[in-house]
């Protein structure tokens, strides 16, 4: 349960940032498909979440939001890939 509270407070997280992002930044961005790293096994809840959130997120954005499913190490591994 703790875990399934920590993916929707991550998924809400980026969709007030993309909410203020899309309200703050130029037109023109962004110019490529957006990518989310997802920690999690393709096919469980947290990637349900995701997905229905990034086809209405990528529709304001006017690109797709492309899901990257990572499962391993929890959240600390999503981290390090994003980070780069």
């Amino acid at each position: 349960m703790i875990r399934g509270v920590a993916v929707l407070r991550a998924l809400l997280t980026m969709v007030v940032g993309c909410a203020i992002m899309a309200n703050a930044s130029a037109q023109d961005y962004p110019t490529r498909p957006v990518k989310l790293l997802l920690g999690f096994a393709a096919g469980g809840s947290g990637d349900f979440i995701a997905r229905t959130i990034a086809e209405s997120v990528g529709t304001q954005l006017g690109q797709p939001l492309v899901i990257e499913n990572r499962p391993g190490a929890d959240e600390q591994a999503d981290g390090e890939r994003g980070s780069r």
